[in-house]
C-alpha cells in the first residue's frame, strides 16, 4: 500500500481507500448491516450456498 500511496499526488484519504468493492456473506442481517457501516461504498452480496442450504432447511 505505500507504494501506490507514493505514486497518487492527491494523497487524501477519499483518493486512496482499503475498502473493498464487494462483500459476499451470508444472509444475516446483523452481518449485513455491520458491513454497511463499516464499508458504506461496498456491496454486500449474499452467498448462494447459504441461500441454497437456507431453502433447503424449510423445504
Amino acid at each position: 500500500m505505500p507504494l501506490i500511496l507514493a505514486l497518487f499526488t492527491n494523497k487524501q484519504e477519499a483518493t486512496v481507500s482499503n475498502s473493498p468493492l464487494s462483500v459476499s456473506s451470508d444472509y444475516e442481517l446483523a452481518i449485513i448491516i455491520s458491513i454497511q457501516e463499516v464499508f458504506p461504498i461496498s456491496e454486500v452480496c449474499g452467498c448462494f450456498f447459504h441461500l441454497k442450504k437456507s431453502i433447503w432447511r424449510h423445504v
